[in-house]
């Protein structure tokens, strides 16, 4: 009796492990919409070229997060499109494994200036909206 006991509470703690470890292992990239004026923000963005993360529609001011896990077998890619009403869509790579020193979390920011993102705590320029 003490035996099986014992086992399973192994059992649930190495399953505790594996799964804080897979946790761990996953990433968080944010995107906040600064455009101002009122206008929305629309990103589509693809996980290593076959997982379609949807369409998103962010309101001035607001944010949306993309949570994944990085794949040990490749390079893991988030890739997305970006757009305003009426303005040509900028293409931009919001997650690249080999790149980013980000350890959990990327942050992007949306502007009318253009996209910057968090690098050390210090928002960098990125990328200038298309013409």
């Amino acid at each position: 009796m003490k035996t099986s006991v014992v086992k399973r509470l192994d059992l649930i703690l190495s399953l505790t492990i594996v799964t804080s470890a897979f946790a761990a292992s996953g990433y968080l990239v944010h995107t906040v919409n600064q455009l101002g004026d009122g206008k929305a923000l629309t990103v589509q963005c693809t996980l290593d070229l076959s997982t379609d993360m949807g369409e998103h529609t962010i309101a001035d001011g607001g944010s949306y997060e993309w949570k994944f896990s990085e794949d040990p077998s490749h390079d893991t890619q988030l890739l997305c499109n970006a757009s305003t009403a009426g303005a040509d869509v900028l293409h931009f790579a919001a997650f690249v494994q080999r790149r980013d020193s980000c350890v959990n979390d990327c942050d992007w920011k949306f502007t009318g200036g253009g996209v910057f993102r968090l690098v050390v705590g210090q928002w960098e320029f990125y990328l200038s909206w298309p013409n």
